[in-house]
């Protein structure tokens, strides 16, 4: 039976403003390395729970890469990949697939956190968690939602399925010599995130201007707004018709930031940034096989895409 452990992770190096209950790992005796019920996510939401935090220190400590690197540390495994598919104008035509190993995990959180977004939230809409052995679960989600909230008023929602494949390891210092038992955490192996879609919304504060507040051209009592048997439905309703009006609020000289974010939901930096790391750990693959094929890495480079 897992139970839950109020302390710090070691070697967490994240700040403690937050809950206790969002960085301790679950303790599990070395006999008993089950999981599957529920365990990963309570672990995938602890992690959203980082990523959601707006403290002004968590804030400050977000454009650092040392605070994202103790969290990686803290929720994924040595040889984690996170896997992100993105359609253009969410239209399934064109796609972009970011694919990057734990080494490039801090460096894609903190160029996010740099272009502008202040928080992130995790939804596990629809979640199912599968247990696939005792140490090792996957958490499944139809309809997950990735919202990135950004500084200047935006709010951008990435929607569709998730796929985390975690696993128990050992938590560093914890032994399993009596009286102590060995302290298991459950870590992410497989992050896949396919967004079939992204919103944008706005913060109507982020909207600037003089508003005028319109009434209505035909004012009418609140009963004159409930329909009746004989009333007449909404396909048949004309612009005359004043008391089916709402008041309405107008801008005068309106002005809003430009969305943050390009046609697939994310920014250019981030995949600006993420595709040059794509290609970067690419190249010793390439380098090894110019140097089997005895080429030079520009003439073998046709030859090793395919």
């Amino acid at each position: 039976m897992a139970t839950a452990n109020s302390r710090r992770a070691p070697n967490s190096g994240v700040s403690t403003t937050l809950e206790s209950t969002v960085s301790w790992p679950f303790t599990i005796s070395s006999t008993t390395l089950s999981s599957g019920l529920g365990q990963g996510c309570t672990r995938l939401l602890q992690f959203g729970s980082w990523l959601s935090s707006e403290s002004q220190e968590i804030i400050r400590r977000k454009h650092r890469l040392r605070f994202w690197d103790n969290l990686v540390k803290e929720y994924f495994t040595p040889s984690a990949v996170m896997k992100i598919t993105l359609w253009k104008d969410n239209q399934r035509v064109e796609a972009k697939t970011l694919e990057f190993g734990d080494s490039m995990l801090p460096i894609f959180f903190l160029v996010t956190a740099r272009s502008g977004v202040k928080s992130m939230t995790l939804a596990l809409g629809g979640a199912r968690e599968r247990l696939v052995d005792q140490a090792y679960t996957v958490v499944e989600c139809g309809t997950a939602l990735w919202t990135y909230n950004y500084t200047n008023g935006y709010i951008v929602t990435l929607r569709g399925p998730l796929i985390v494949h975690m696993l128990s390891c050992p938590v560093p210092g914890s032994s399993s010599t009596p009286p102590q038992r060995l302290q298991y955490s459950l870590k992410i192996g497989h992050f896949q995130f396919d967004a079939n879609t992204h919103e944008k919304f706005i913060f109507l504060n982020a909207i600037t201007g003089s508003r005028i507040i319109a009434s209505p051209t035909t004012p009418k009592a609140r009963n004159d707004h409930m329909p009746s048997s004989n009333s007449v439905p909404d396909s048949h309703r004309t612009k005359g018709d004043g008391k089916w009006e709402e008041h309405r609020v107008f801008i005068n000289n309106a002005s809003m930031p430009g969305a943050p974010v390009n046609s697939f939901g994310i920014s250019n930096v981030t995949m600006l940034c993420m595709e040059s790391a794509q290609g970067v750990s690419q190249m010793p693959g390439l380098v090894a096989f110019s140097k089997e094929m005895n080429e030079a890495p520009m003439g073998s480079y046709a030859r090793f895409c395919l």
